[in-house]
């Protein structure tokens, strides 16, 4: 708060008083963007006064300028009574309020200031609620933002965006108030270098915190969802908006493939044969997994590749190349989830996705038949006459037209998929079954001890074992009938595809039978877990339920048949890896297949 002599001294002249040092925030190298102190001038300025409302605000700046806040207050609320409804008193009220760090006061103030007739009172009350907010965020966000919650972040970034609407408003009253305009473009930099920061540090978090897999299924969820929204671009015009999202959908790719290194990383730290204390790990299954871990890292860079590849398709707005990458790299990232994915895992992905491509075929034969009556035939002769009598389609019975192309590359998703489960199944048999034979000769099972694991049940390992032989008869017969139906769709035969697809669906739920639905299992799972401990609170009882899902499919390092699976689909699609094919084949001995600116 300047002197109030001052300000009345320049009233006429309309010049204005009390730069902010620094602005709201300054930016401080490129690593670190803290809050800093807000920077807030608050100006006490006059107007049309009695002699007692004269009085009084004098003293109360007098008492302001030597920090007597309690003082001040109460020579403008004297000055308020003597001269109601003025906005500069108003005004002097609300930067008291600040002093005393009284905040919801301050604004009270301001904004009934900044609804007066004079446009300099008002320009400096939008300016110092612009202030006040930007004060709160930076109290929120701390002495370091960087480190905010999400929620922290979302109320912070609330603040600022109410921060900008009074510094603009200041602007619209007062065009030429640079404190404002200066602090308009110091929050916008922040906020950008932020967002930047805040996307960076919960890449590295995610990256901690998931598992391969876990960490795999979201890059892989992240590029559907760039393919998606590229797909939507397809049929626009060319347009700004277009071009714009394009970029957008090219920044975003190009971050995605920054995840690669991230994800070899994990896969040579979690399929790394680990050696047991006592018992070093064989040199020939150390030799075969280090191959395995070769050619999933090399998959994975290819999938990079084809990122990159997209990225520059996209921007050159080629977006036929576009998408032919982008399956591309779907591809691969699917291939290395096969490798690692757990039986069951596979299996409910397969059930779900049949399912919903039987579904949508259905409705697509639906929607293109349309039942006739001989009116119909009638009015198919003679087109003058009316067609009273012809049965309509139902609306609801209507279906967005199939993309078959899309459909097909889906289907051979299923195929593919139903080829793993029979290779999974044969090489997780033993272990099954011998785990099956211990629990059932043992003692019965007292539950995990705390702390440990929950290990499966008899009837869980016995309903695992079922599923598994049914895997290994059935999951073939699946995935030929899965791959009769791509070629269909392929050929735009849907009434041929249907067949093939219900009768692979009908495979894998046969399949999938002999395990418990997903709600019995949670069921059954809190069941035991009451019965082992009687004493434990909710919260242990769903952590060690948590728990006992995880060890729901028995755990084994990337067994052989597997690896030969991964290895020998890609040399049989795409013919590369000529190079380890002669150490490959003396390793296994059976052929089987496989964000935004103002």
């Amino acid at each position: 708060m300047i002197d109030h002599a001052a300000a009345s001294s320049q009233r006429d002249s309309g010049t204005r008083r009390g730069a902010p040092p620094g602005g709201v925030f300054a930016l401080f190298g490129r690593r670190v963007c803290p809050l800093m102190t807000l920077a807030a001038v608050f100006i006490a300025a006059g107007g049309a006064w009695t002699s007692s409302a004269a009085q009084s605000v004098n003293e109360g700046i007098r008492h302001f300028l030597a920090g007597r806040f309690e003082q001040a207050a109460r020579s403008f609320a004297v000055a308020d009574v003597a001269d109601p409804d003025n906005p500069h008193i108003t005004f002097d009220r609300g930067c008291v309020a600040a002093a005393q760090s009284d905040s919801e006061k301050a604004r009270e103030y301001f904004q009934q200031a900044s609804l007066g007739k004079s446009s300099r009172v008002s320009a400096a009350s939008h300016y110092n609620l612009g202030c006040l907010a930007a004060g709160a965020a930076k109290a929120i966000f701390g002495d370091s933002p960087v480190d905010a919650q999400p929620e922290a972040r979302r109320e912070g970034l609330l603040l600022l965006t109410n921060s900008v609407q009074h510094f603009r408003d200041t602007l619209n009253v007062d065009e030429d108030h640079d404190d404002a305009r200066h602090n308009l473009e110091v929050i916008r930099l922040w906020i950008k270098h932020m967002q930047a920061r805040w996307e960076q540090r919960d890449r590295e978090q995610q990256r901690e915190e998931l598992n391969l897999l876990e960490f795999l299924r979201k890059i892989t969820r992240d590029q559907e969802h760039i393919r998606s929204e590229t797909r939507a671009l397809v049929d626009e015009p060319d347009s700004p908006r277009r071009r714009q999202a394009a970029a957008q959908a090219e920044r975003r790719q190009r971050k995605l493939a920054d995840e690669i290194r991230p994800l070899n990383e994990k896969i040579e730290a979690e399929l790394a044969a680990p050696a047991t204390a006592g018992t070093p790990t064989p040199p020939s299954d150390q030799d075969d997994n280090e191959k395995v871990i070769t050619l999933l890292k090399r998959i994975a860079v290819e999938a990079r590749d084809a990122m990159v590849t997209a990225a520059d398709a996209l921007s050159e707005n080629a977006f036929a190349q576009v998408d032919k990458r982008q399956r591309e790299v779907l591809d691969r990232l699917n291939e290395i989830d096969m490798a690692i994915a757990p039986y069951q895992d596979i299996l409910g992905r397969s059930v779900a996705l049949q399912q919903a491509l039987s579904e949508q075929s259905s409705a697509g034969a639906e929607a293109t038949t349309t039942p006739r009556s001989p009116h119909d035939e009638e009015s198919a002769l003679d087109p003058a006459k009316p067609a009273a009598g012809r049965q309509q389609q139902p609306a609801g019975n209507t279906a967005p037209p199939i993309d078959f192309e899309e459909s097909a590359w889906r289907e051979a998703r299923v195929e593919q998929w139903s080829r793993m489960l029979a290779l999974k199944a044969q090489a997780e048999l033993p272990a099954v079954t011998g785990q099956l034979e211990a629990a059932t000769a043992g003692p019965p099972d007292q539950g995990p001890n705390q702390g440990q694991p929950a290990q499966p049940s008899a009837e869980q390992l016995e309903a695992l074992k079922q599923s598994m032989d049914k895997a290994v008869e059935l999951a073939p017969q699946a995935a030929e009938h899965a791959q009769v139906a791509t070629e269909k769709l392929a050929d735009k035969d849907l009434d041929g595809a249907i067949p093939e697809q219900r009768r692979a669906l009908e495979l894998l739920r046969e399949i999938a039978d002999p395990l418990p639905d997903e709600q019995q299992q949670q069921r059954d799972n809190n069941d035991q877990q009451q019965g082992d401990s009687q004493n434990q609170d909710q919260q242990q009882q769903q952590s060690e339920h948590d728990q006992q899902a995880s060890q729901q499919q028995p755990q084994h390092d990337l067994s052989r048949e597997q690896a030969e699976a991964v290895l020998r689909r890609v040399r049989e699609r795409e013919r590369k890896y000529r190079d380890l094919e002669k150490q490959l084949k003396q390793s296994y001995g059976r052929r089987v297949r496989v964000d935004q600116d103002w």
